[in-house]
């Protein structure tokens, strides 16, 4: 993409305005609904669902289900608590990060019984872990269109 048509005059891909304010890597993954505008968009979708839950292995969360729809990226992450204060069970928090960056973190019903819930640690835990693997694939993608230049 040239700017005014002179030789060398390039955009950047991280340098586009949309609107007058820079959008963060959810929104324009929300956006997209995880495709990239092609007919096979599902499996398009079903390639960045892959690479989202291989970054947050690598970044150490049990990540039991991750869902990508154009209004939020929804996570299901395990975290040990004690039921009574002293019963070891697993409870599964849904963690919900919408365009906006806000996170959202739900327990089970049940989870005003247990003690060693976290929510702040573990929404932000998950917020990092996603930033960084959508930081990583932008920074790849933007390096490949570089490179065809």
């Amino acid at each position: 993409v040239t700017g005014d048509g002179a030789e060398g005059e390039g955009v950047e891909p991280d340098e586009i305005d949309f609107n007058g304010k820079q959008e963060s890597n959810f929104a324009i993954l929300l956006s997209s609904g995880g495709s990239d505008g092609n007919n096979d968009g599902g499996q398009r979708a079903a390639e960045v669902l892959e690479i989202l839950k291989d970054g947050l292995d690598e970044a150490g969360v049990a990540t039991e289900h991750i869902s990508l729809n154009f209004e939020k990226i929804t996570t299901k992450v395990k975290q040990e608590v004690k039921l009574f204060g002293f019963i070891p069970v697993q409870a599964i928090a849904t963690v919900e990060i919408d365009a906006e960056e806000r996170v959202k973190v739900k327990f089970p019903w049940w989870a005003f019984l247990a003690s060693g819930k976290d929510k702040a640690a573990i929404g932000n835990r998950i917020f990092t872990s996603l930033s960084n693997v959508l930081k990583t694939k932008h920074d790849t993608i933007k390096n490949s269109i570089n490179n065809v230049r």
